[in-house]
């Protein structure tokens, strides 16, 4: 893919394929430029229990910490299950994205 051409890219790629190797939606946009814009991933189990508990979903975003320097929005709900620490609930993962601006636009994409 031209979108994969750089050294840096490959890895985001690679990061692609692992992901739809383990069974993962995987979406992504691309700018004007033809380049990354936005990559959005969900684990069908995570997308599964969302749709049996959807009551309590958290979404939270890290700015720019990786390599990429792409914001990170991580998508989480509570099961109705007690973990180990005592008082509070389980989480199960539904998705994540990786999105390059944090406008409204790339947040009601990734939504």
């Amino acid at each position: 893919y031209q979108l994969f051409n750089t050294e840096r890219s490959k890895t985001m790629y690679e990061y692609v394929i692992g992901l739809q190797n383990k069974g993962y939606e995987v979406v992504y946009t691309l700018d004007e430029d033809n380049r990354l814009n936005a990559i959005f991933f969900a684990p069908k189990s995570g997308v599964e229990c969302a749709r049996r508990m959807p009551e309590n979903l958290v979404i939270d975003a890290t700015y720019k910490i990786n390599t990429h320097k792409l914001t990170f929005v991580n998508i989480v709900g509570t099961s109705s299950v007690e973990s180990t620490e005592p008082g509070t609930l389980m989480t199960f993962e539904v998705a994540g994205a990786f999105i390059s601006e944090e406008g409204n636009n790339h947040y009601e994409w990734v939504l």
